[in-house]
């Protein structure tokens, strides 16, 4: 069984390391943390920072660090 601390310390030895995963209401998504100024994540274009799994074990660690990894490809395929 993984916790959400263990997915987000994974992203973090990843390089994002203001970024963080947190649950919605029967989906998880990714955030900017606490204060830290606004990221790439939450600026509010496609592709969106969600991933509709209900449970944060319905992936692995590293498939929740290959979904951050799939958002951030498509924002650089379309932003930079």
């Amino acid at each position: 069984m993984i916790t959400l601390k263990q997915v987000n310390k994974a992203i973090k030895a990843d390089g994002h390391y203001d970024i963080e995963l947190v649950k919605g209401d029967g989906y998880f998504y990714f955030c900017t943390i606490g204060t830290a100024d606004e990221s790439w994540i939450d600026k509010g274009y496609l592709p969106s920072p969600c991933v509709m799994v209900p449970r944060l074990n319905d992936l692995t660690i590293n498939g929740w660090r290959m979904e951050l990894q799939n958002i951030w490809d498509e924002y650089k395929r379309l932003y930079t």
